[in-house]
């Protein structure tokens, strides 16, 4: 792909820049593994088949080493998303041997598990999908097989017999740590305590002799842990969405009434000061009126009970990952939410059904419809519903914004669902699928086929056209090229509709820190929204 600077740094003359982006149904790069011995300075290759890179380097956690260092693992998937086959690797010889495979009928999610729900856990190098170690004979790997991701261990003398260690309807979501002297297997998972919201995850340890599973953490909130290399002890930030973090150190071997050390706490009384409203927690029926469906209202800062507010969905169309805030971190960076609030904004934040960590049932409704960007219809019955609950959200006036695959469903909000959404601001989007990564859609999609992307494409659609757009990207953006927006723009100067656009020189994807960018966005929704009174 191109992209062109028309405002370098140096010179008049705009620089081209050439970058390689395998696009859906073109080939793809492939990479080959080698060991290499710090020592002698012998490099060899792994034996087996080259691994698919689609987003064109190595994805994270591809490849990995026992906990004892003598033996490694690695894992291959197809392009469909379909099929992985898990290799154990030797690393005196570079040979392999194929351990198992796993098939589904739609699409495999265990690499995205790590990060998935993970944040403000943002590591740039993952650790690998499974743990392997050689003293217990075992590889241990995640996996949605009975209709949630949950942990198997692999036998790696007997050609992969395999156990079952956790089930239920819950969500581990991370490997931490494997202790292998004492057999225990740390990880967290969210969804099965009761009374709990649906993406907070909690400490555990699974016994591997008894198979029993034993929750660690005391207090509600999600759970950030970090074990330290020698799985002594870990730090824990707990934190939700309306609760600031605190951090803490645990040993494993203290006694069981022992009180951690507190290692830092975020004060919030500033930000409170400021005039920071704490958002509130909710849960509505969607569109099916049976599937439960859950989010946050960020109320206005000078609420009145007796006002009508307008309202804007920050919306995320991604079927990787959701998107309503699970800590103070992420409250704090949720679509500019609380500032909003300051303009006298409803703001809501909503996951409906194709987004992850609930289970397989509720995150395969994406497939093969990622035209619905992960819930549209779900978000428009449950901002139905709460106007129909709360007198103070004008249902006359709601707004919709989003970056990236955000900016893909705000587009889809606005010609699919014109009768509520008035306004919106479409910032980054990945408007055509056919022109965004091969990764992407092939996944979701159960691989490339022109008429079914076409027939969910938002080309059709702009015709529906009818409130007020901002389209908004980054020239130099070689994540979602800026042809996605442009071909958005030339379909609607061709069908003579109304729209503002804002192109950033010398801004890539990310847009968000921008105090430009920030104001557009805010004026745009804000002016607009109150302009319909």
């Amino acid at each position: 792909l191109y992209l062109l600077q028309s405002v370098p740094p140096e010179g008049m003359r705009p620089v081209l820049h050439e970058y390689r982006y395998a696009l859906p149904g073109e080939p793809i790069p492939t990479c080959t593994l080698f060991i290499g011995d710090a020592v002698t300075g012998a490099v060899r290759p792994v034996q087996c088949p080259p691994l698919d890179t689609p987003v064109s380097v190595p994805t994270a956690g591809m490849v990995g080493w026992s906990i004892e260092s003598g033996l490694a693992a690695c894992w291959r998937k197809s392009r469909d998303n379909k099929k992985v086959e898990v290799y154990l690797i030797d690393p005196a010889t570079g040979n392999t041997r194929l351990l198992f495979t796993e098939e589904t009928d739609s699409f495999l999610f265990f690499d995205f598990q790590r990060s998935a729900g993970s944040r403000p856990d943002n590591r740039k190098h993952l650790p690998p999908c499974f743990l392997l170690s050689e003293k217990l004979h075992s590889l241990f790997w995640l996996s949605e097989r009975d209709g949630f991701m949950h942990i198997y261990q692999y036998d790696t003398e007997t050609d992969g017999q395999c156990r079952q260690l956790t089930q239920g309807e819950f969500t581990v979501c991370q490997l931490l740590h494997l202790d292998a002297e004492g057999e225990k297997l740390y990880f967290t998972a969210c969804g099965r305590e009761p009374h709990t919201r649906p993406y907070q995850r909690y400490l555990y340890a699974a016994d591997l002799k008894s198979g029993e599973t034993i929750l660690l953490s005391r207090e509600r909130g999600d759970h950030c842990v970090y074990f330290s290399p020698d799985g002594s002890c870990y730090t824990d930030t707990v934190s939700a969405c309306d609760e600031p973090q605190v951090t803490s150190l645990w040993r494993l071997d203290a006694p069981a009434d022992a009180q951690p050390v507190q290692l830092c706490a975020c004060d919030d009384r500033q930000l409170v000061r400021q005039g920071m409203t704490y958002p509130i927690f909710f849960t509505e029926k969607g569109a099916d009126g049976e599937t439960d469906v859950t989010g946050i209202i960020v109320m206005p800062a000078h609420f009145r009970a007796d006002k009508k507010y307008p309202i804007v969905d920050y919306y995320y169309g991604g079927n990787q990952t959701y998107n309503q805030p699970n800590t103070f971190y992420d409250y704090l960076n949720a679509g500019f939410a609380t500032s909003l609030a300051q303009l006298e904004c409803v703001c809501v934040i909503i996951d409906g059904r194709g987004t992850p960590m609930r289970g397989r049932a509720y995150h395969q409704y994406c497939y093969r419809n990622m035209g619905d960007c992960a819930g549209l219809q779900d978000h428009v019955a449950v901002i139905n519903r709460l106007c129909d609950k709360y007198p103070f959200m004008d249902r006359g006036r709601v707004g919709v914004w989003g970056h990236s695959g955000g900016g893909f469903a705000t587009l889809h909000c606005m010609v699919d669902a014109p009768e509520l959404y008035k306004v919106g601001v479409a910032s980054g989007g990945n408007h055509y699928q056919e022109l965004y990564n091969a990764g992407w859609a092939e996944r979701f999609m159960g691989g490339y086929d022109a008429k079914t992307l076409w027939a969910q494409s938002i080309a059709p659609r702009l015709k529906r056209l009818e409130g007020k757009l901002l389209l908004i990207h980054g020239e130099l953006d070689d994540n979602v090229h800026p042809g996605n927006t442009l071909r958005v723009v030339d379909e609607l100067i061709r069908l003579d509709k109304d729209f503002d656009m804002l192109i950033i020189p010398n801004r890539h994807h990310q847009l968000r820190d921008m105090p430009y960018y920030q104001r557009r966005v805010l004026e745009f929704l804000a002016v607009n929204l109150h302009a319909l009174r």
